[in-house]
């Protein structure tokens, strides 16, 4: 993993695990876009996704990366497993975070 790579990877790490919005935000760029296959177009710009992130936040329950990989000199993968509250009882779920 690049050293970069590596970097950001622990330090978004670290801002999820403390629920700092403001930390996770700062990681952003001006022209993030997020994806998702829940909606049907993308999110743009740092503001609306930070305003996005703050949701999945307080929906999610506690959230632990258990794999880190890597593209090239600059991409990275984070595989996540959190749970979300269902209609009848506690979801399960596992997913990634491609940056």
């Amino acid at each position: 993993m690049s050293t970069a790579a590596h970097r950001f990877a622990a330090l978004w790490d670290e801002a999820v695990a403390r629920r700092d919005l403001e930390a996770v935000t700062a990681l952003l760029a001006d022209d993030v876009s997020f994806r998702s296959p829940a909606v049907h177009r993308p999110y743009e710009g740092r503001e609306t996704v930070a305003a996005l992130l703050q949701l999945v936040i307080e929906v999610f329950g506690e959230l632990s990366y258990t794999g880190v990989y890597t593209s090239g000199e600059d991409g990275v993968v984070m595989q996540f497993e959190t749970t979300v509250p269902g209609p009848d009882r506690l979801l399960q779920l596992e997913g990634v975070d491609i940056f």
